[in-house]
């Protein structure tokens, strides 16, 4: 008889019966875990991938190149376009001498026989080119998104006056403005008895040809660096008086505005001085409530004319070909936001010109009214600007100009001592000047003419980066346009220090020469004397903080009022309209640093940073937008 599964006794020791059950699996786990080891072949595999690494020195192989190819072909692609577009504005600043074949690329130099002729005639016909230029009168069309937009008049003769106080010598420095005591045509400029610079300065010329860095005679040919060197130079300089003539006419160009309800048939133009409301009548006659109104930005009073001095507020209006009309204002001064109507000035006629069409419309000045009164000086690879941990030694030669053999001289040394031959046909451009109290710093200079070669604060096969000092006298009113001005122009600068000093209030001579003030501590010309720092150009306006005080002179901030009696020849003390002008003038000096793109596309097989020539990118180029066929008539 079978025995009898008793369930209840299962149950009573179930958990008794699972552990045993739980302990055997375990032994049999353990036992067949001891006879077999399944990880075995992966830890061998391991083992001896690792052996096989560790042999291997060199991890480069061909499937790494496709990505990092395609990565630089992107990023040079990109480098190519913005290079391209960055330099074709600026490739019609640069400049070569009649007679002279143009040269490309930096690698490419002129012939011995061109530097000779260069040296004995081209180098001085081409600011003789450059002072026809920026004497002549000429419009300038502003372009918006293709389109003309407006026209800006260059005035000329320019009524701004180029070089230091008097016409005097403009070398030595960036605030050398008035000639100096003891010196003389064609020497070199002297600062406490001591020679400034490594030797002759860096120009002896007055007027625009010195603001243009003139050089006096040199009796060795350049060689081809010295050639580049110099045909930069003369570009950067013609294109910062472009600039600053550019400038004027951005504060002379009348723009049209809409007319008032009550004058719907009127013609409304303004400028940050003037606006003029013309009524236009029949037979080419202005109405007699037309009006000219004194909104000067700055809310002051405004003189219409100076009978001392012979000029008068004037308006030029030109259209076409043959037409252009002048209107001229006089009488008492206009109070800020008064108009006068033009039954007060007698009959203006406009005859054929139309209003309703295309036209030019600028105020006119002279430079006994010119808001941008004087170019004191322009300097070019000069460590004016305040750079922190900035030393003159950190300063970069252009990096794509083959370099000629050249030397090492201490700042302030001697043009004879020690230099090669040519006697004061030697000549010397940037860098800060040495003189009494300058440190001894290393210049490098080239061998032959000692031209200055350390002059930018970057270096590479695509830009240049170089800084610029330009010292201006101008009206208050009339910064920022100068500034917007500069940092808009061709040389795509940035501005990056600005100081001014308030002038005591002054008449200028008819003939643009300074009257004497008659303040203390007043340099020759009536300009005021500034201090430099040790190692600084002489008479650099003290870096950071306020504006630095002319000695001698209370005000040191632009707007404050002179002593009114501080007036000199010229003036007229029965004259309502004395000093209006010139009691808001001040000495402005901009630092900033251009960018000078090298020729794009760069010369074929040149090595880039980006890659060899051949990387360079398909030609992106706009067409150029053509001028409007109605353009006014040069006036003449």
């Amino acid at each position: 008889m079978a025995a009898k599964f008793d369930v209840e006794q299962v149950k009573k020791h179930l958990f008794w019966i699972l552990l045993g059950v739980t302990a055997l699996i375990e032994v049999v786990a353990i036992a067949l875990l001891m006879v077999s080891d399944p990880a075995a072949e992966k830890r061998k595999e391991y083992v001896d991938r690792q052996k096989e690494m560790k042999s291997i020195s060199d991890f480069k192989n061909s499937k790494f190149l496709p990505p990092w190819e395609e990565r630089k072909n992107e990023f040079t692609g990109e480098k190519n376009v913005i290079w391209e577009k960055a330099w074709k504005p600026q490739e019609p600043i640069y400049d070569f001498p009649l007679g002279i074949k143009k040269l490309e690329y930096p690698d490419e130099k002129p012939t011995s026989a061109e530097l000779t002729s260069y040296r004995d005639r081209y180098y001085k016909d081409q600011f003789d080119r450059s002072v026809a230029e920026a004497s002549t009168t000429k419009y300038e069309i502003e372009y918006k998104n293709g389109n003309p937009d407006r026209y800006l008049l260059l005035q000329g003769p320019s009524p701004i006056a180029f070089g230091g106080a008097g016409g005097g010598q403009t070398g030595g420095g960036i605030m050398a403005g008035a000639s100096q005591p003891g010196s003389s045509e064609g020497g070199p400029m002297k600062a406490g008895g001591v020679s400034v610079g490594a030797a002759a300065p860096a120009s002896v010329s007055p007027g625009i040809r010195g603001i243009l860095g003139e050089l006096p005679t040199f009796t060795i040919p350049p060689n081809p660096e010295e050639f580049w060197i110099l045909q930069e130079d003369l570009s950067v300089r013609r294109e910062l008086v472009h600039t600053l003539r550019k400038a004027l006419g951005e504060m002379a160009v009348m723009t049209r505005k809409p007319a008032s309800k009550e004058n719907t048939g009127a013609v409304v133009l303004v400028n940050s001085f003037w606006e003029l409301t013309l009524i236009p009548e029949a037979g080419g006659r202005l109405s007699e409530k037309s009006t000219i109104r004194n909104v000067h930005c700055q809310g002051r009073p405004q003189a219409l004319y100076d009978k001392a001095l012979n000029w008068k507020t004037e308006f030029l209006i030109a259209q076409g070909a043959n037409t252009k009309v002048v209107l001229s204002f006089d009488g008492d001064p206009l109070p800020y936001g008064q108009a006068r109507s033009f039954r007060e000035f007698g009959p203006m006629n406009i005859g054929t010109l139309d209003l309703n069409q295309e036209f030019l419309a600028a105020q006119t000045f002279r430079d006994v009214n010119c808001p941008l009164r004087r170019v004191m000086a322009i300097e070019l690879g000069v460590a004016g600007q305040d750079i922190r941990n900035f030393k003159p030694a950190d300063l970069k030669t252009r990096s794509t100009l083959p370099e000629e053999k050249g030397e090492e001289v201490e700042a302030g040394a001697d043009a004879s001592a020690g230099g090669p031959p040519g006697g004061e046909g030697m000549m010397s451009m940037g860098g800060p000047p040495g003189g009494a109290g300058a440190p001894a710093t290393p210049r490098n200079v080239t061998s032959l003419n000692r031209l200055d070669r350390a002059r930018y604060l970057v270096s590479n096969e695509v830009c240049r980066h170089i800084p610029i000092a330009v010292r201006l006298q101008v009206d208050q009113s009339q910064v920022n346009t100068i500034l917007t001005t500069m940092a808009n122009n061709r040389l795509r600068m940035q501005i990056t220090q600005v100081e001014w000093n308030h002038l005591p209030r002054r008449r200028m001579l008819a003939g643009g020469g300074a009257g004497g003030t008659g303040f203390p501590g007043a340099a020759p010309g009536g300009f005021p004397s500034m201090g430099a720092p040790s190692g600084m150009a002489p008479g650099l306006p003290a870096m950071g903080g306020m504006p630095g005080r002319p000695p001698g002179s209370p005000f040191g901030i632009p707007g404050a009022a002179a002593p009114g009696g501080a007036s000199g020849a010229g003036s007229n003390p029965n004259l309502a309209s004395l000093g209006l002008e010139d009691g808001n003038l001040i000495d402005l000096t901009i630092y900033a640093i251009a960018s000078l793109y090298e020729r794009y596309p760069p010369k074929p097989g040149a090595e880039t940073a980006g890659g060899s020539g051949g990387d360079s990118a398909a030609p992106s180029t706009a067409p150029a937008a053509k001028p409007p066929a109605n353009t006014a008539r040069e006036p003449g």
